[in-house]
């Protein structure tokens, strides 16, 4: 939905360094209902490929008003270089998740879950709070955007911080997220 990733030369080992200062900004600005977390983060248990088992450690910032929203930060050695990256990410709830699953194994879901299928859809339609951008009402972007935006310049700020402390130019960070946002 959007990101945001930068790569510092020579910063390989400042891991600890980005994260903990992106929280530390975060949190003294006092930005309301945003709270962060460590988690080990896997991909979809469906998906195939290369990094099916992998796990990584991520900080997850949430927000209490946006609870289908999360933003996953990841500082990772690449190389001799650190790649500092975050992601918005929405987690649709249980009966979206349902709805995705049977429509993504349709054959499945046709002949041994169709009244299932229908129960699940009905509900999907009663109590359904859409996750979309498109769908969310001005209070919700509103929230988001502010959300996303102190995230985002915790973000380069720390990214910014590191890149002094070797001597580096920190005008150089692209500071523009891509996705429906564009975050500057």
């Amino acid at each position: 939905m959007e990101r945001w990733s930068y790569m510092i030369e020579g910063a390989e080992d400042k891991r600890e360094a980005v994260l903990n200062k992106l929280t530390k900004k975060v949190e003294a600005v006092e930005a309301p209902y945003v709270s962060f977390q460590r988690r080990q983060v896997a991909p979809a248990a469906f998906e195939v490929g290369t990094f099916k088992k992998a796990k990584r450690e991520f900080l997850v910032a949430s927000n209490a008003c946006t609870k289908d929203y999360n933003i996953y930060i990841d500082a990772k050695a690449y190389g001799k270089q650190l790649q500092v990256s975050w992601y918005l990410v929405a987690r649709p709830g249980i009966f979206d998740r349902i709805i995705l699953w049977m429509k993504t194994h349709w054959i499945i879901g046709t002949i041994l879950l169709f009244p299932w299928f229908l129960a699940f859809s009905l509900l999907q339609q009663i109590f359904h709070k859409e996750v979309a951008p498109d769908f969310l009402n001005v209070f919700d972007m509103e929230e988001m955007t502010a959300y996303v935006t102190t995230v985002h310049h915790a973000a380069l700020e720390s990214v910014g911080e590191v890149m002094t402390s070797l001597n580096q130019d920190a005008s150089k960070i692209n500071k523009e997220s891509r996705g429906f946002l564009r975050i500057t």
